[in-house]
């Protein structure tokens, strides 16, 4: 049980952690300490573990910098963050996640012209 409490626990901060625009949390007013985890906007979550494994926030009109922390979500399968303004770059820490098969990241403002990690487009058999 602490085990499952101490993945949960990595899972909901490295959500806390992530790096949205002030002005726009206002669409994800259900992260906070109040909801449970998988009950968060956009957040699925599988049904053994209770582990982060969809993170659906396409077209939520949000900004700011994908965060590193988001390398934390071990159990994600599936990642949408398309139709944003997220800038910055493509944080290394992606490619920490070997479960991921879908990732949606198209419409946003990235900067770098190498946008993913090295090597990180053939781990998702794209």
């Amino acid at each position: 049980m602490l085990l499952e409490a101490y993945t949960y626990e990595t899972d909901k901060e490295a959500l806390f952690k992530s790096q949205i625009s002030q002005d726009k949390r206002v669409v994800l007013s259900s992260w906070n300490h109040s909801f449970p985890l998988c009950n968060w906007t956009g957040v699925t979550c599988g049904r053994k573990h209770k582990r982060v494994t969809g993170l659906d926030l396409e077209g939520l009109q949000l900004g700011g910098v994908i965060s590193p922390s988001i390398g934390n979500l071990s159990f994600l399968i599936s990642l949408d963050l398309s139709n944003n303004s997220f800038g910055g770059t493509i944080p290394q820490e992606v490619g920490n996640l070997f479960r991921l098969e879908d990732l949606f990241i198209g419409f946003n403002i990235i900067l770098s012209e190498e946008k993913f990690p090295r090597g990180f487009i053939t781990a998702l058999d794209c």
